[in-house]
């Protein structure tokens, strides 16, 4: 028997003073906590528009999540864009643009100097975009 009571856990030998497998020695360390942004939307074009601009650090993001809604009467579709909101650059979007959010299972790559563009199909009412990203 190993330890200082008597125990063994699956083959480990007590060793006083010795560095435990569970405490990450030598490993990398461990993801970086998402950064959150949100966004109130403006008219343009005529739509709300909320755009998240590209990083002041010149990297690129992944985008894990984006929260929408719309305070307006009607329930306007919102569509996600990486770079201008054309539709070669659609991405992502919902039915609903009132209140819906997505978490991506593969996080959204943003390169940099990119905007993330999220517009409602509506120019009416008051819109909000929030995301949680890490940078590249």
């Amino acid at each position: 028997m190993y330890g200082p009571h008597g125990g063994r856990f699956a083959a480990d030998v007590y060793r006083p003073g010795a560095t435990a497998a569970g405490d990450n020695f030598g490993l990398s360390s461990a993801a970086p906590f998402p950064t959150p942004a949100s966004t109130q939307a403006v008219p343009e074009m005529g739509a709300l528009t909320a755009r998240f601009s590209a990083s002041p650090s010149g990297r690129g993001w992944y985008v894990g999540r984006i929260t929408v809604q719309h305070d307006g009467a009607d329930s306007p579709r919102a569509y996600v864009y990486v770079g201008e909101p054309t539709p070669a650059n659609l991405v992502s979007g919902t039915d609903s643009g009132h209140f819906d959010e997505c978490e991506y299972v593969r996080p959204l790559p943003v390169p940099a100097g990119q905007d993330l563009c999220v517009v409602w199909q509506t120019a009416d009412g008051t819109a909000l975009a929030r995301i949680e990203y890490t940078e590249a």
